[in-house]
């Protein structure tokens, strides 16, 4: 064996060993549980329930600036949902344009575009996916409702007319969403 040979083999041992005194622990679990192992989150936002909204400014994607405060507290609430374009996110935003949105004419719906990074490519975005002109388009291209909020993808939020965000989670089926709607006068 030459001596490269015998280093890459000595290595590859001491690895081997290595790695398999650290992996000793780990066995096939035949009896799982549903019980959720993850760490706690303890990332909080701004945006959090039960915390009221800044009056953030956000621009539309006609390039309309705007703020909380047009809307509240004319409307009963608002509802921001995250999207970034991909399939699920189109056909959430499709479920609260035709399912939702119509049975709550005193709230406002806003859909959140926190990826494509300027007004324009928003604009291109909402027309590629058809709901341009059918819903008030966000582009946050500074990411400023994204932070506020821990906004990613589905997320979605309810603020009432008092400002408090009475709902931040991923949309889901949009059950949850619809009953704390049912509580807005």
């Amino acid at each position: 064996m030459s001596y490269v040979n015998k280093i890459l083999t000595f290595t590859f041992v001491i690895l081997l060993s290595v790695s398999g005194s650290r992996c000793s622990n780990l066995t096939d679990d035949l009896f799982p549980s549903s019980e959720d192992l993850s760490d706690t989150q303890t990332t909080s936002y701004d945006g959090d329930v039960g915390n009221i909204v800044d009056d953030l400014s956000f621009v539309d994607s006609d390039g309309i600036s705007r703020n909380f405060s047009d809307y509240i507290p004319a409307q009963s609430g608002i509802v921001l949902y995250f999207t970034m374009w991909c399939a699920i996110c189109t056909s959430h935003t499709d479920h609260i344009i035709n399912n939702i949105e119509p049975f709550y004419a005193n709230v406002t719906f806003l859909v959140v575009d926190y990826v494509s990074g300027s007004v324009s490519n928003t604009k291109t975005s909402a027309i590629a996916t058809g709901i341009n002109g059918k819903i008030t388009v966000i582009s946050d291209k500074n990411d400023t409702l994204a932070d506020y909020f821990g906004g990613l993808m589905s997320k979605t939020v309810l603020i009432d007319a008092n400002g408090e965000v009475l709902l931040n989670e991923d949309f889901r089926n949009g059950a949850r969403l619809e009953n704390l709607l049912n509580t807005l006068p």
